[in-house]
């Protein structure tokens, strides 16, 4: 049992220090992210900057500003502090009694102790505190650290909430697996290259994880009927994204199989699922229609082009960063709502998308030209976002009146 005890160990200090290596990837990039969550560490009395010999709010943005990002040991003292925090929330919630999560508990274990001291086990006196360092860990070294912090700010929910739906997306997507395959790759491809892989991972988690808090919202089932459901849809609906991907055409890269790439690229269309579920479930129609209609909006008024476009967006500070989440939520409830209502209001046709378009095509179409010209002509920024998210809230609003 020794050598597992060392290998449970040595596992948490290869994915610390792998977390720690894609936020230190972002470079500058990740400075909303850390900044953000120093603040908020900050402002909460958790965290003393000048004890922990981090930046303050003017020299953090001084180095900023000069192309310098934190180092690694900065970005591990976050990292540390982000754990903590979420530890002490976790504990104080009902998230580590959720009967999914136990499994947490019987892992942290050696697996010869498992089946033998069952019982002991289950009834351990730190139960609740196992499971919560256990989900600390995962969401932190999988998300990053300012994942959590970041979700909590875009949906108003608070941090249980945020790890549950984490979980959920983990399981339901299936990431561990593919965390697994390119931790196979060991050895095998550049470091770069496998973080690069890893890289994606997390963005098909922070992305798929936020989207399912968005249409979710407060979750009150069960964690594993939520994750039946996940899991029933994204199979119904993997064949057409798979498709749609090998039509496209799949990057190669040097030492990654085929269907890794493949899948990768795949759950990319994928993180979507949530979304199309939500549709389904309002409009009362099939996944498949609904995903055929959020992707006839998508095209014909540039929503994924826009949100696309988003992600190079760089705020200057946080309420910039709220400012564009804000819009960026605001584009994808509109996209949304318009899909419902063309389910709805022509549920006979066979593309209820056009014939929606075409009940008030005079004024859709100067919305589409206006929205082109903002997404295909100069650098997309806030200001663009902003308009464009006003344009379409406003056809959602007319149409609905």
């Amino acid at each position: 049992m020794t050598s597992e005890v060392a290998q449970l160990v040595l596992r948490n200090n290869y994915l610390q220090s792998l977390a720690i290596s894609l936020v230190e990837r972002r470079g500058t990039g990740n400075r909303e992210e850390l900044g953000r969550l120093m603040a908020a560490l900050e402002s909460s009395g958790q965290l003393n900057r000048k004890v922990e010999t981090l930046p303050n709010d003017a020299e953090f943005n001084e180095r900023y500003a000069a192309g310098k990002a934190l180092t690694r040991p900065e970005i591990g003292v976050l990292l540390s502090y982000a754990k903590l925090t979420l530890f002490d929330t976790l504990v104080a919630s009902t998230l580590p009694d959720e009967p999914y999560l136990q499994h947490l508990l019987t892992d942290y274990f050696p697996s010869k102790m498992q089946k033998s001291y069952a019982g002991d086990i289950a009834s351990h006196r730190l139960h609740r505190e196992i499971v919560a360092t256990a989900l600390a860990n995962q969401v932190v070294n999988r998300g990053g650290p300012g994942f959590v912090q970041k979700l909590v700010d875009a949906s108003g929910l608070l941090a249980p909430a945020v790890v549950k739906a984490a979980m959920i997306v983990e399981d339901g997507f299936g990431l561990k697996r593919l965390w697994s395959e390119i931790d196979a790759l060991d050895g095998q491809i550049s470091g770069e290259v496998q973080n690069d892989l890893y890289a994606r991972v997390m963005q098909i988690f922070g992305d798929a994880t936020r989207l399912y808090l968005q249409t979710a919202g407060t979750i009150t089932g069960a964690m594993q009927d939520e994750i039946e459901r996940l899991k029933s849809a994204i199979k119904t609906l993997s064949p057409a994204a798979t498709k749609y991907q090998e039509e496209i055409g799949l990057p190669e890269i040097d030492g990654v199989s085929h269907a890794l790439i493949k899948e990768l690229e795949t759950l990319r269309l994928l993180v979507y699922v949530p979304e199309i579920m939500l549709i389904a479930d309002q409009a009362g129609t099939t996944l498949a229609r609904a995903a055929e209609s959020y992707a006839a909006v998508s095209t014909t008024f540039r929503v994924a082009r826009l949100l696309d476009a988003s992600q190079r967006v760089s705020p200057a500070d946080h309420y910039e960063s709220l400012a564009l989440l804000r819009s960026q939520d605001q584009i994808a409830s509109s996209r949304r709502r318009i899909v419902v209502s063309a389910l709805t209001d022509y549920a006979k046709e066979k593309n209820p998308v056009q014939a929606w378009y075409a009940a008030d095509r005079v004024r859709v179409n100067r919305i589409v030209s206006e929205l082109a010209a903002l997404s295909d002509s100069g650098e997309t920024n806030l200001a663009r976002l902003t308009v464009a998210a006003g344009l379409l809230s406003d056809i959602v609003q007319t149409r609905s009146v």
